[in-house]
């Protein structure tokens, strides 16, 4: 019995340092490589992951790599963030470009994978709100996520050409043509990401919030403070998308 595990125990010994490689296709692996792969009709193919998948990777090390499927491409993380071999970011990022979004992020949802962008260059900056003295049904949201119904209900009651509402409707940019007129508090977070979004006007933004027929809200982006001017007042505008 001694005599087997001794025999046992120097067979192991002299194989482990033919581990030091290993070789897939190949009987000799190179010294430089822990793991060298040989094929002519084949390749080597990674974890395949969408971006919640990888968001959901519980502390990744440094030099992890994956297939991101929802953008075809490999990717790795660096330590801090998971980055395609491009330097574009995989995730997006409050007050960083995406390429999903279309634009700069400024809202992320409890997905962090979902949220708002807005767009990297204004309108204009003599942009009406339009129709004044015209009451608009479902114009009055001012929260997170009703820009698009505000913009919506301000294209169905007001047909004057020019206004932001229908700018912001025909605008295509960087890929994407369903961009919007942001609502007051979608306006506050374009103000609140103000460093990160290039060529920002120094003055009044319009939002698509309208309080009455004689009244819509505008955030000063000098100082923050909110405004309530009349429809006919000739603005900012920076339209948002949701993604």
């Amino acid at each position: 019995m001694r005599i087997t595990s001794l025999l046992l125990l120097i067979c192991v010994s002299l194989a482990l340092p033919s581990f030091a490689q290993v070789g897939i296709g190949t009987s000799n692996p190179s010294a430089s490589a822990a793991l060298d792969i040989s094929s002519t009709n084949k390749g080597l193919l990674l974890p395949r992951l969408n971006m919640q998948q990888i968001k959901n990777i519980a502390s990744p090390v440094a030099g992890l790599t994956v297939y991101n499927t929802d953008q075809n491409k490999p990717c790795f993380f660096n330590g801090t963030e998971w980055l395609h071999y491009d330097n574009t970011l995989v995730l997006p990022k409050i007050g960083s470009y995406h390429v999903l979004a279309g634009g700069i992020v400024i809202y992320l949802d409890a997905s962090g994978i979902h949220g708002i962008a807005a767009a990297t260059a204004d309108l204009g900056s003599f942009i009406p709100y339009g129709c004044s003295g015209t009451e608009i049904p479902g114009a009055q949201f001012s929260a997170v996520g009703t820009g698009q119904s505000n913009t919506n209900a301000i294209l169905a009651a007001c047909t004057t050409a020019g206004i932001g509402a229908q700018l912001c409707n025909d605008f295509v940019h960087n890929g994407f043509s369903d961009w919007y007129m942001p609502s007051f508090d979608e306006v506050v977070l374009m103000y609140q990401n103000r460093d990160s979004l290039p060529g920002l006007g120094a003055g009044r933004y319009w939002s698509s919030t309208q309080v009455n027929a004689n009244i819509a809200l505008i955030l000063d982006f000098t100082n923050g403070q909110t405004f309530n001017m009349p429809p006919s007042s000739s603005r900012y505008v920076r339209a948002v998308r949701s993604f």
